[in-house]
């Protein structure tokens, strides 16, 4: 494909058939304002893809305006759905350098049994409403899912790994029936969770998200221990930064060992003045300060 291809509104249709596969030159876009069906099928799927930037877009397509039925979108740049519907069922979004899949103007999206990988955003929602079950978000630069504000949604089974940050939300309480996590630690996955989202169950922790916060604040001290009994106390730091950061009333029941820490790996003036400042509980339990002998 070259250049811009435009399906045209009222009542033209472009069909893709199984096994096809769709080549864009540098530049070259796809925009829907009838409709489109692609047609792939398990064994025999179709292909859009490029050296890079293409852009596809369905625009004021109404009901019905997109089917896509196991499609790969490969190295493109943004998919975007303005004022239309669109359903995606057995897809696979891959290596889309400005973002995957876009939803504009009150849009409806429903995807099912699909992946998002290696792009920059996976999903970016502005308006309208996603339907999301069993897809799986894996490598994306700069995030899973971000939704903004005028976002409805209803969203079962999730995959999340390695994404910089999985979701990001603006909206209403997200609920989330199920999401499986398996690459972080639970602390991680607080900062890796933006705004107002309640989760039923999160794997492999067995919890609700809520539950999970409340005890990756216990994961994170255990942490802290560990680390000082084996004088790892690097490790005890970077811990420490993550509880002031997620858990600050927790922090500042122990922040003095900020100041032991530092002073054990050799920023002595500095863990001094925070030693001193805070009366080391740490030293007086272990039956006197080191720094007063």
């Amino acid at each position: 494909m070259r250049g811009a291809f435009t399906v045209p509104p009222n009542g033209i249709k472009l069909t893709i058939e199984a096994g096809s596969v769709i080549r864009f030159e540098d530049g070259a876009s796809l925009k829907v304002l009838g409709s489109i069906e692609s047609l792939g099928t398990k064994d025999d799927g179709v292909t859009f893809k490029g050296k890079g930037g293409y852009n596809i877009t369905l625009a004021d397509t109404g009901a019905g305006g997109g089917l896509f039925q196991h499609t790969f979108f490969r190295n493109g740049g943004v998919f975007e759905v303005m004022n239309s519907e669109s359903r995606f069922e057995d897809c696979r979004f891959e290596s889309c350098e400005v973002g995957g899949l876009k939803s504009n103007q009150n849009s409806s999206i429903s995807i099912k049994n699909s992946v998002f990988g290696y792009n920059k955003t996976a999903i970016m929602a502005y308006s309208g409403g996603i339907n999301l079950d069993d897809v799986e978000f894996s490598h994306n630069q700069e995030g899973g899912i971000t939704l903004m504000s005028d976002v409805s949604t209803a969203i079962g089974s999730l995959m999340m790994k390695d994404n910089t940050v999985d979701i990001t939300t603006e909206s209403p309480p997200l609920k989330i029936k199920k999401a499986n996590v398996p690459d972080k630690e639970s602390y991680e996955i607080i900062r890796s969770f933006r705004g107002a989202i309640e989760i039923d169950y999160v794997e492999p922790f067995k919890k609700s998200l809520k539950d999970l916060v409340d005890a990756s604040g216990n994961d994170l001290m255990d942490k802290i221990g560990d680390s000082l009994m084996a004088e790892n106390f690097e490790d005890a730091l970077k811990y420490m930064a993550l509880l002031k950061e997620l858990f600050p009333k927790r922090y500042d029941d122990i922040k003095a060992i900020d100041g032991y820490a530092l002073f054990k790996t050799g920023e002595a003036e500095r863990g001094k003045n925070s030693h001193r400042k805070l009366r080391c509980r740490v030293c007086q339990e272990a039956g006197g300060c080191t720094w007063s002998r």
